[in-house]
Protein backbone atom coordinates (compact mmCIF):
# COMPACT_ATOMS: atom_id res chain seq x y z
CA UNK A 1 0.00 0.00 0.00
CA UNK A 2 1.43 3.36 -1.05
CA UNK A 3 1.20 6.32 1.25
CA UNK A 4 1.92 10.00 0.81
CA UNK A 5 3.03 12.67 3.27
CA UNK A 6 0.90 15.82 3.18
CA UNK A 7 1.39 19.15 4.92
CA UNK A 8 -1.84 20.24 6.61
CA UNK A 9 -2.08 23.92 7.52
CA UNK A 10 -4.73 25.00 10.04
CA UNK A 11 -5.30 28.73 9.51
CA UNK A 12 -7.07 31.53 11.40
CA UNK A 13 -9.96 31.09 8.96
CA UNK A 14 -10.29 27.39 9.83
CA UNK A 15 -10.27 28.30 13.53
CA UNK A 16 -12.90 30.99 13.00
CA UNK A 17 -15.16 28.66 10.97
CA UNK A 18 -14.65 25.66 13.26
CA UNK A 19 -17.07 24.56 15.96
CA UNK A 20 -15.89 23.17 19.31
CA UNK A 21 -16.94 19.57 20.03
CA UNK A 22 -18.22 19.03 16.47
CA UNK A 23 -15.88 16.49 14.89
CA UNK A 24 -17.13 17.26 11.38
CA UNK A 25 -16.48 20.99 11.83
CA UNK A 26 -13.18 20.84 13.71
CA UNK A 27 -10.67 23.33 12.23
CA UNK A 28 -8.34 20.38 11.59
CA UNK A 29 -11.04 18.61 9.55
CA UNK A 30 -11.71 21.83 7.62
CA UNK A 31 -7.99 22.18 6.81
CA UNK A 32 -7.75 18.54 5.74
CA UNK A 33 -10.73 18.92 3.40
CA UNK A 34 -9.12 22.02 1.92
CA UNK A 35 -6.00 19.91 1.29
CA UNK A 36 -8.17 17.52 -0.73
CA UNK A 37 -8.69 14.75 1.82
CA UNK A 38 -12.17 13.21 2.14
CA UNK A 39 -12.26 13.37 5.95
CA UNK A 40 -15.58 12.97 7.75
CA UNK A 41 -14.45 13.44 11.36
CA UNK A 42 -11.43 14.68 13.28
CA UNK A 43 -12.30 12.85 16.50
CA UNK A 44 -9.99 14.15 19.23
CA UNK A 45 -11.71 11.98 21.85
CA UNK A 46 -10.85 8.87 19.84
CA UNK A 47 -7.49 10.19 18.67
CA UNK A 48 -8.37 9.35 15.07
CA UNK A 49 -9.17 10.85 11.71
CA UNK A 50 -12.16 9.05 10.19
CA UNK A 51 -12.72 8.84 6.45
CA UNK A 52 -15.82 7.46 4.70
CA UNK A 53 -18.49 5.67 6.66
CA UNK A 54 -19.46 6.61 10.18
CA UNK A 55 -17.85 6.84 13.57
CA UNK A 56 -18.05 3.06 13.97
CA UNK A 57 -17.40 1.88 10.43
CA UNK A 58 -15.20 4.49 8.79
CA UNK A 59 -11.66 4.10 7.51
CA UNK A 60 -9.38 5.43 10.28
CA UNK A 61 -5.87 6.71 10.70
CA UNK A 62 -4.33 7.76 14.04
CA UNK A 63 -4.26 11.44 14.94
CA UNK A 64 -0.77 12.65 15.87
CA UNK A 65 -0.62 13.43 19.64
CA UNK A 66 0.22 17.10 19.01
CA UNK A 67 -2.87 17.46 16.81
CA UNK A 68 -5.04 15.69 19.37
CA UNK A 69 -3.80 18.05 22.11
CA UNK A 70 -4.55 21.08 19.90
CA UNK A 71 -8.06 19.76 19.10
CA UNK A 72 -8.74 19.13 22.80
CA UNK A 73 -7.74 22.72 23.56
CA UNK A 74 -10.02 23.99 20.78
CA UNK A 75 -12.93 21.84 22.02
CA UNK A 76 -12.40 23.22 25.54
CA UNK A 77 -12.43 26.77 24.18
CA UNK A 78 -8.80 27.48 25.01
CA UNK A 79 -6.95 30.07 22.99
CA UNK A 80 -5.42 28.22 20.01
CA UNK A 81 -3.19 29.47 17.22
CA UNK A 82 -2.74 28.41 13.61
CA UNK A 83 -0.35 25.50 13.15
CA UNK A 84 0.70 22.93 10.62
CA UNK A 85 1.53 19.24 10.71
CA UNK A 86 2.61 16.52 8.33
CA UNK A 87 0.36 13.52 7.94
CA UNK A 88 1.14 10.23 6.23
CA UNK A 89 -1.98 9.32 4.28
CA UNK A 90 -2.55 5.80 2.87
CA UNK A 91 -3.57 5.46 -0.78
CA UNK A 92 -7.03 4.10 0.10
CA UNK A 93 -7.86 7.39 1.86
CA UNK A 94 -6.93 9.46 -1.18
CA UNK A 95 -8.80 7.37 -3.77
Amino acid sequence: MKSKRLLIQVTEEHIRKGRPSESERCPVALAMREAGLPIKYAAAGLGEFIFRGGLRSGLRIPMPPRVQDWAWDFDNRCNVKPFSFTLTVPQEVRS
